[in-house]
Order: structure tokens, then C-alpha cells, then sequence
């Protein structure tokens, strides 16, 4: 076949040439095979990545996109290396984004977490408990018997009178 243009001006016609635009990119591997100054269009929005203000697409510039290289992420609140989408815990406070949500606090701040006054790690907005304090032994009334036994002290107090006056009882038989 006979060759009609070298665009590189490298002395190989394009047709035995295995890098027209002679970037060091092979044009099988290259999205601009005729352009130096791109090989790479991440997005295959029809713009190289050099010139793309967003190489990945997900609508947040490069300069501001803090994974410019992955459309599924843009933003990690808590510096962790895992993009808020992936990451449980946004702002890394110790409590899930769904349990701030469900608590009703802000999950990309570390400062505004749930209050859990008993510390179960339930917070006092949906814990049933929220009075009992998991430091102490639980009251009577905390397990649900209510106030105590009416006339509990009165019947103990009987039974160890009847158990003295048996052990009297028995000492005179002797």
C-alpha cells in the first residue's frame, strides 16, 4: 500500500507508522493518535485529560475533585483516604452517618454527635432506656418490678422470729 502523509514529519508514513502523533504512545493504545499533546481520555467525553477540567465526569472539576481519577467519588470530609460515598463514617467521629442520621445530628461534623447519657452506644433519641446508667446496678424499677414488695420487710422479719423460736426450741429439748 502506498503512503500519502506523514503528519509527525518522523520520515515513516502513517500507515507503517505505529505512533503518527510520535508522543512515545502507540496509537493502538493512544484515544488522540494524531494529537502530541493528549493520549488519554478517562471519561471518553471526547476531551483529553490534559485539557479536561474533569478527567473522571462526575460533574467536579479536577482542581476541587479529591479523587479526580474515580467518577463514583469527589469529596472526603474526614481525610481518611475513603470518599464520603464509601465511607461509613464521614466526618470519623466514632458514629455511623446512619446513626447520626437516625439521631438526628451532622454528619459531616466530628463535633456534633449523638448524646448517649447511660453510654450503651444507642442514642438517648431512640434508646428505651435512656435513664438507666449502665455504670450502677439497676434498680427494681429499672428491670420493670416496679416499687418494692409491699410487706416483704414485715415477712422476712416473721420467718427469721420463727427461726429463732425453733432454734430456741430446740436447745431446751437438750
Amino acid at each position: 500500500s502506498s503512503e500519502w502523509g506523514d503528519v509527525d514529519g518522523d520520515g515513516i508514513g502513517d500507515n507503517a507508522d505505529s505512533d503518527n502523533d510520535n508522543d512515545g504512545v502507540a496509537d493502538e493504545l493512544d484515544a488522540f493518535p494524531f494529537d502530541a499533546s493528549e493520549t488519554v481520555d478517562m471519561d471518553g467525553d471526547g476531551v483529553g485529560d490534559n485539557a479536561d477540567a474533569d478527567d473522571d465526569g462526575d460533574s467536579y472539576n479536577d482542581d476541587v475533585d479529591v479523587f479526580p481519577a474515580d467518577e463514583n467519588e469527589w469529596l472526603d470530609t474526614d481525610g481518611d483516604g475513603t470518599g464520603d460515598n464509601a465511607d461509613s463514617d464521614d466526618d470519623n467521629d466514632g458514629f455511623s452517618d446512619a446513626n447520626e442520621n437516625d439521631c438526628g445530628t451532622d454528619t459531616l461534623d466530628d463535633d456534633d454527635t449523638p448524646p448517649d447519657y447511660d453510654g450503651d452506644g444507642i442514642c438517648d433519641a431512640l434508646d428505651p432506656n435512656v435513664d438507666i446508667n449502665i455504670d450502677e446496678a439497676p434498680s427494681e424499677e429499672d428491670l420493670g418490678f416496679g416499687a418494692a414488695v409491699p410487706g416483704f420487710p414485715t415477712a422476712l422479719a416473721a420467718l427469721a422470729l420463727v427461726g429463732a423460736a425453733l432454734v430456741a426450741g430446740r436447745r431446751t429439748e437438750e
